[in-house]
């Protein structure tokens, strides 16, 4: 006698706020991740930077106006709303009035050299930035590498030296003068700045540009 089979119970759909849910928190993790993985670039990515200008914070160059930990210079710092055209301090969040006060100031020299370092990004060329993904004397160019040949040369310098073609001639005579006046080791010295940065992500200083 044959046994009737009872129809199997049919899936129920997971409730359409419940996937909702899932997807929001997927969607934050994710989020939450990306936003690390950013904020760990541009610290690797200042971490850098602050080891290249290695006079120290304390310590400035005679012949300059660079100070801090970033050696920035009087021009920079009245690009980036730090200081006035006549030199001194803007009101900022740190209360900081002289360059004594600013040159070991930590915090005040990351969000300085941040600031400077996207606007070195806005200043790159199109056809600079065109340029990411390809390779030159070793170094595989994206926006990280960029950054840091900017904050050696400035971005005009960066642009005139990548569309150049990245020679040791193609480093200006302003930047070889300032730099001890030698361009094969100061063009060493660039490219390994270069390699060094290459895939750090700085997104961070540059997507909102």
């Amino acid at each position: 006698m044959s046994q009737r089979r009872s129809a199997p119970t049919p899936l129920r759909p997971v409730p359409t706020r419940r996937r909702f849910a899932a997807a929001a928190l997927t969607g934050l993790l994710s989020a939450t991740a990306l936003v690390a993985a950013n904020n760990a670039g541009v610290r690797d990515y200042l971490d850098l930077a602050r080891k290249h200008e290695s006079r120290g914070c304390a310590l400035s160059p005679s012949n300059s106006s660079a100070i801090g930990y970033y050696q920035m210079t009087l021009a920079a710092l009245r690009d980036i709303g730090f200081k006035d055209d006549a030199g001194n301090w803007i009101e900022n969040e740190w209360g900081i009035t002289s360059d004594e006060e600013f040159r070991c100031h930590r915090t005040a020299n990351d969000e300085a050299m941040k600031r400077f370092t996207e606007n070195n990004w806005t200043m790159l060329a199109d056809d600079v930035k065109d340029r990411i993904g390809r390779s030159a004397y070793g170094v595989v160019i994206d926006a990280a590498s960029l950054l840091a040949g900017a904050h050696f040369l400035g971005a005009r310098g960066m642009n005139d030296f990548v569309l150049c073609g990245m020679h040791v001639t193609c480093i200006s005579e302003f930047a070889v003068l300032t730099n001890g006046g030698d361009p094969a080791r100061i063009h060493r010295k660039l490219i390994e700045r270069l390699k060094k940065a290459t895939g750090l992500n700085v997104s961070e200083l540059t997507d909102g540009s």
